[in-house]
């Protein structure tokens, strides 16, 4: 685990609010030893430490999970949702709902290790506005794996700037003012990625760390969400200006294949540059929360509760 970036020397206030956010689903088993370990968690100064879980759609019995671990520890909080729209969206309803001067996202299977919290409140405390957590390589990883992310990786960075490889998770440390930020673009919000060159004045750091076996559960997403995910990823980052820049570069060059023998990839291009197109004005005007419905919390986020919805699980 290392900085990467040297942090000011600005203060900070005492006590630090400091709001952890997960999204949850099918996690029973998880959930108890990850409440466990953050509560034993020894912070820098003096640190006022808050867990939102946000639960979508078990099967498992995790709202009874976490129904036992609010009423057992103060600083747990929950929601529970009325059907599963994947892991974003509760993420996003649970950031919105913290207060704290600092937020956490993350997740609790273990790929995203507690122990780095410390650290990160360290660097904040030292005038750091987001410390981002970079997973490195575990080990090798199957050649078609590679192949994509690298692939991706590049292609994301010439076409937006943005470099993947060091913000290749949603792990980090924000303050209230990046947090607002994020899901005030819905763009950025939809992939929990932050084009970072393009903030003037942010105070960057990042925390390295090696990534473990899960604790319990296995990977949610397969092979057609990542290529959508990726798509999205992609398009999330791209400014206004370059994709209206490239998508008109892209219909110049169908045109122009059009009126040649090689009209029909002409035509596959201004298909897909079409495509495209619509696909970036979704995701710009769609929030991804409009759709979920609460249908019980802790006490503490009950302003959260739909006036009408399901019952309770």
């Amino acid at each position: 685990m290392m900085s990467t970036s040297a942090p000011t020397t600005e203060s900070r206030g005492s006590p630090l609010r400091l709001d952890v956010v997960v999204a949850v689903c099918n996690e029973a088993g998880a959930l108890p030893g990850f409440v466990d370990e953050a509560l034993a968690l020894s912070f820098e100064g003096s640190v006022v430490l808050r867990l939102i879980f946000v639960e979508d759609s078990s099967s498992d019995g995790t709202p009874d999970v976490l129904r036992a671990l609010a009423a057992k520890h103060v600083e747990v909080e929950y929601v529970c949702l009325q059907k599963g729209f994947g892991q974003v969206p509760p993420l996003l309803l649970g950031m919105g709902a913290t207060t704290s001067e600092v937020v956490v996202a993350m997740d609790v299977d273990g790929g995203h290790p507690l122990s780095l919290l410390p650290e990160m409140v360290r660097l904040y405390l030292a005038g750091v506005d987001v410390v981002q957590a970079v997973r490195l390589p575990a080990g090798p990883r199957p050649w078609l794996r590679r192949v994509g992310a690298a692939g991706h990786n590049n292609l994301t960075r010439a076409l937006s700037g943005v470099d993947l490889a060091r913000q290749n998770v949603y792990f980090r440390l924000a303050t209230r003012e990046v947090v607002n930020r994020l899901l005030g673009n819905l763009r950025w919000s939809r992939f929990l990625r932050i084009p970072y060159g393009r903030e003037p004045g942010l105070r960057l750091a990042e925390v390295e760390f090696l990534p473990r076996d899960r604790t319990y559960g296995e990977s949610k997403f397969r092979l057609r969400r990542l290529i959508a995910l990726s798509v999205d990823g992609l398009l999330a980052l791209v400014s206004p200006l370059r994709a209206a820049l490239i998508v008109g570069g892209a219909a110049i060059a169908a045109l122009l294949l059009l009126a040649t023998p090689g009209w029909p990839v002409g035509a596959l291009v201004m298909l897909a540059d079409v495509g495209l197109l619509l696909r970036y004005v979704v995701i710009s005007s769609v929030d991804l929360r409009a759709p979920l419905v609460v249908i019980e919390t802790s006490e503490g986020l009950s302003h959260l509760m739909a006036p009408r919805g399901g019952e309770a699980r």
